[in-house]
């Protein structure tokens, strides 16, 4: 009997670390508003991947709560998330940071004249750190939503705000 109740003991104390890891994960949500001819871009990132890169880096503050921080990481997004139109590319307005939860989230603006046919992106947002690290883009134009998945091997992919195809 002792045996038995060492052994779920035991099992008890290695099943959370079995299942302690977490997918490596983060998304971008790119809307437009017609109104303003604008794409408002909102990177969606955990903060214990961010505050991770950060103290890879090893430049500066690695707490994420930090306005610093926060920044240094928003500058990291900027780096390494490119939008192209006509293989032209597109640069965003960095907005700032903000950390929400466990949530930290980049926010860009991308002021248009008229809504392009086709765009491109790249990203490798945290894929320097993380092996598994998959990153989501969802673009909506007029509740129309297109996604793009990314991973390691990702290269530029295309999307058709319009409606064409790319």
């Amino acid at each position: 009997m002792a045996k038995t109740l060492q052994g779920i003991l035991l099992l008890c104390l290695l099943l959370p670390s079995a299942h302690a890891h977490r997918q490596h994960f983060s998304w971008t949500s790119i809307i437009w508003d017609a109104e303003s001819t604008t794409f408002n871009i909102e990177h969606r990132t955990h903060e214990h991947d961010a505050a991770r890169l950060l103290r890879g880096l090893k430049k500066g503050e690695s707490d994420i709560t930090t306005m610093e921080a926060q920044a240094r990481f928003a500058l990291y997004i900027s780096d390494h998330f490119n939008i192209y139109a006509e293989d032209v590319k597109l640069e965003p307005n960095l907005l700032g940071a903000e950390l929400i939860g466990n949530q930290l989230f980049v926010y860009q603006q991308l002021n248009l004249t008229t809504l392009p046919a086709q765009l491109g992106f790249e990203t490798d947002i945290l894929m320097d750190l993380f092996q598994d690290q998959i990153h989501i883009i969802n673009l909506e134009v007029t509740n129309r939503v297109q996604t793009l998945k990314y991973d390691r091997q990702s290269q530029r992919q295309y999307a058709s705000p319009t409606g064409t195809e790319p």
